[in-house]
């Protein structure tokens, strides 16, 4: 479980099976998973993703007690691969 503000890291190095091709860019969206609604605006820091080599990190900032959120983290690689990862954040008091 994740408390707000924690950083939550997306795996994608899983999808480049072994490649250390670094990433270039990358970007976050989420939705609520009940109703399928844009949840970024509130449940994300920012859109964009930070990038260090291979590794991108974007941040949960909030949420409700019991609400789940389907974050979706697309990169883009320096070889212009695109990667894209979905993640499901359940959002729980501590």
């Amino acid at each position: 479980m994740l408390a707000a503000g924690e950083p939550v890291r997306g795996l994608l190095r899983e999808l480049q099976k072994g490649s250390s091709v670094p990433l270039s860019s990358a970007t976050a969206a989420s939705k609520l998973m009940s109703d399928g609604s844009d949840s970024s605006s509130t449940f994300l820091s920012s859109t964009v993703c930070m990038v260090s080599g291979a590794n991108t990190t974007f941040r949960a900032i909030s949420g409700t007690d019991g609400q789940n959120h389907k974050c979706t983290v697309s990169a883009t690689c320096s070889d212009a691969d695109v990667l894209q990862a979905d993640l499901i954040v359940e959002v729980r008091d501590l």
